[in-house]
């Protein structure tokens, strides 16, 4: 089958079965994962939902893996070694797996492992990787889905999936319980050619990391040059970023989603990625966490926001909801809305541009900035020309709490925007200047 073909059929809901009933966690979106997400009461962890199913048409053979010997009592590693081959999906049965050893699979074109209710459970102290598939020009069409890992073990913190393919990868339905306390970035996918593109989507991470382990819950790395699309997942309480994707090449797409108390950042793109319908929250203040920021946009030309919500309710300290780092030359905020009751925090904050960069235009429209947060500014742009902002709405109620700050050589424009804070509406500082139109209040104060 094309490789296109492939990730479009793939990525479609209610795709033709072999075996019916595999697939992942289908919480609402917007609201956050339930305390026992994924455990029943007997310990048993399932990724099993009614109703979905699996394209197997595109492999010459499926290998249902218990019937080939494998069970709870023996390693899964021999059996997935002896099968794991092109045009093969092996599959797992509802069951609980063990995996002692790293499986290693870096040449391959079109290979599925597939799971219905299926558990791996790697032993006490595992830090290392459990699937190691794939490398740049030897790897294509790969499919997970439907596999729960559990971390509950002490010291356990094995990256369970590290994928570098060039085109036609799908990571669906998987998930990861139990708090890893040991190891390094949970999971790692790279598209390796420039036109491939891949899919993750409902992953589940809904247990984070000890933050000794200042691991990252996924990373998209510096092998990646194609497009990326992260659909509907959930990732909370990692101590060095949430989604870790901006790539110095290739692009991400971010769509819906959940993601909440990460430190350094929730979501984390660059380049001309787009984030659009995520729900970002920060509701804690975790011990050694130093800046729990939103969204970052950290470097390129064409980083959009659209339609997200991101809530900042409590936190050690941070930089911003959305922030916009030195090395990023422009970008696009839109529909969005930010809430923030952390005192001292802004809802956007646009850092001052690198001096080798060219400093594009920062456009904002339809924004929302509500919450109780006091002191300093919501809106933030420091040493940022071009910045425009139409039909914004910013309400703070908190103690001192100004609008907007443009600072240094900044340059601003603000129209058809509300603005009721208990500070300054607008403030221009050194030698930034800003105009208002339309907008209430119309008065700027100038500070020196």
């Amino acid at each position: 089958m094309d490789r296109r073909r492939f990730l479009r059929a793939t990525a479609a809901a209610g795709v033709a079965a072999v075996t019916a009933g595999c697939g992942g966690l289908r919480e609402d979106s917007d609201q956050p994962p339930p305390a026992d997400t994924a455990a029943t009461p007997s310990g048993t962890v399932s990724t099993s939902t009614s109703g979905r199913a699996t394209d197997t048409d595109r492999f010459d053979s499926v290998v249902d893996l218990a019937e080939a010997g494998a069970d709870a009592d023996r390693s899964l590693v021999p059996y997935l070694e002896r099968h794991l081959a092109d045009d093969t999906m092996v599959y797992l049965p509802a069951g609980r797996y063990r995996m002692d050893d790293t499986v290693r699979l870096l040449s391959f074109d079109n290979v599925g492992i597939v799971g219905d209710g299926a558990v791996i459970v790697p032993p006490d102290g595992f830090d290392s990787t459990l699937f190691d598939l794939g490398r740049p020009g030897r790897a294509s069409n790969l499919l997970i889905e439907g596999i729960t890992f559990d971390f509950r073990a002490p010291d356990t913190g094995s990256r369970p999936v590290s994928a570098l393919v060039d085109d036609g990868l799908v990571i669906r339905d998987l998930a990861v319980v139990g708090k890893q306390d040991a190891g390094r970035a949970m999971l790692r996918a790279d598209v390796t050619d420039p036109d491939g593109t891949g899919l993750v989507e409902r992953l589940r991470l809904p247990d984070g990391a000890a933050y000794e382990t200042q691991s990252t819950a996924f990373l998209v790395g510096d092998r990646h040059r194609g497009e990326l699309r992260f659909e509907d997942c959930r990732i909370v309480g990692f101590p060095d970023n949430g989604l870790y994707a901006d790539p110095d090449h290739g692009r991400v797409e971010v769509v819906g989603g959940y993601y909440a108390n990460c430190d350094i950042s929730n979501v984390r793109v660059g380049n001309d990625s787009v984030v659009r319908g995520v729900h970002v929250r920060n509701d804690t203040a975790p011990s050694g966490y130093e800046n729990m920021r939103g969204i970052r946009a950290t470097h390129g030309d064409g980083v959009l926001v659209e339609d997200c919500t991101v809530e900042l309710e409590r936190v050690p300290a941070s930089e911003g909801g959305i922030v916009m780092s030195s090395q990023l030359t422009a970008g696009t905020v839109r529909n969005t809305r930010i809430e923030v009751d952390a005192d001292g925090v802004s809802a956007i904050r646009a850092k001052s541009p690198d001096d080798a960069l060219a400093d594009g235009e920062l456009v904002f429209e339809d924004i929302t900035v509500r919450g109780t947060a006091a002191n300093g500014a919501a809106i933030e742009m420091l040493n940022r020309e071009d910045c425009t902002f139409d039909r914004a709405t910013v309400v703070q109620s908190g103690a001192s709490r100004d609008g907007f700050l443009f600072d240094y050589v900044s340059s601003g424009i603000i129209r058809d925007s509300h603005i009721d804070v208990t500070g300054r509406p607008v403030v221009s500082a050194d030698r930034a200047t800003v105009e208002v139109f339309d907008s209430h209040p119309l008065e700027v104060n100038t500070s020196r």
